[in-house]
């Protein structure tokens, strides 16, 4: 258990990036993706007795996982907003993701694979959607924007060096 909380491990930096990076991002997008809305309809009538149906009086299935559905019905009893629920619930999840992964692999494989399991599985991962260059730029894996001019420069060197020598 000490484990978890000593910062040369490889859990503690990579789960306060990732809840860094989700709480940045929910707090900028504060609306859920639209497919979601469609699992916290369904769950709202569940919710309120209607049952597993998008409309009142229509039995009709339109969701695609019926344990994720239910339980956002049972977030919406408790918070009367599925959007906190759900978002908590994904953010815990991988957050024991991380950890029992990141252990699984720090015992069976080595402690250095259990870093780059664990900051690839934090940093790959939270980016919204929509693939601005901001967002892409703020994530941990590069991109050609969040690479240095200097380095940029590097590559198109080696990348031209290599074309001229064959």
């Amino acid at each position: 258990m000490a484990e978890l909380f000593d910062w040369r491990g490889p859990y503690l930096i990579p789960l306060v990036l990732m809840l860094t990076a989700r709480i940045v991002a929910w707090w900028y997008i504060r609306v859920a993706s639209e497919d979601a809305y469609i699992t916290y309809r369904y769950a709202r009538s569940l919710a309120t007795g209607h049952g597993l149906v998008f409309n009142p009086n229509e039995r009709v299935m339109g969701f695609s996982s019926p344990l994720w559905t239910v339980w956002n019905a049972l977030g919406y009893l408790v918070t009367r907003d599925p959007v906190v629920w759900s978002r908590a619930w994904s953010i815990l999840a991988d957050a024991v993701t991380l950890i029992a992964m990141g252990r699984l692999i720090s015992r069976h494989a080595s402690r250095v694979s259990a870093f780059c399991f664990t900051f690839f599985f934090a940093c790959g991962r939270t980016s919204p959607p929509s693939r601005s260059r901001a967002w892409r730029s703020a994530r941990c894996s590069p991109s050609p924007h969040s690479l240095p001019r200097w380095s940029r420069r590097a590559i198109r060197w080696r990348a031209g060096h290599s074309a001229r020598s064959r």
